[in-house]
């Protein structure tokens, strides 16, 4: 079996108060062809929509990073009108037209509990450990 996937938290699981950033994680796609960054939420406690939701791109790690047009809410897409409870949002991503390191950043209109996952595809090699396919389990069959 040779999937060449990875998966990558790109913001890590936490309750995130309402007009406050959740805290995001540089996804390096080095390798990679293709991106699935899937937002999965608990049930939000307001019916605010998020302010912020979109993925930004950087060359380096550290360096300033810069919207992606296609994947800018409330601009390319509408914001979904709550969180709530179960997968939220996909945004899946062409790495072959893309900057290093991307970013996916969300503020929500009100609390709720999130995360993100970044499932990168098309690898020009597969990972063959659970730490490269960054996971704590890899399991094959």
């Amino acid at each position: 079996m040779n999937p060449q996937t990875k998966q990558i938290q790109a913001i890590l699981p936490a309750e995130v108060a309402g007009a406050a950033p959740a805290t995001p994680v540089a996804v390096d796609t080095l390798g990679f062809d293709f991106a699935i960054f899937d937002l999965v939420a608990g049930t939000q406690t307001g019916t605010t929509a998020p302010t912020v939701l979109k993925l930004m791109e950087c060359a380096t790690e550290g360096g300033d990073y810069v919207d992606v047009a296609a994947f800018l809410g409330g601009t390319a897409f509408d914001f979904p009108a709550t969180l709530e409870a179960g997968w939220g949002v996909k945004f899946a991503v062409d790495l072959r037209r893309r900057l290093r390191f991307l970013k996916f950043l969300l503020t929500p209109g009100a609390t709720v509990t999130l995360a993100v996952v970044a499932n990168l595809a098309k690898g020009e090699q597969a990972p063959v450990t659970a730490a490269k396919a960054g996971v704590q389990a890899l399991v094959e069959g």
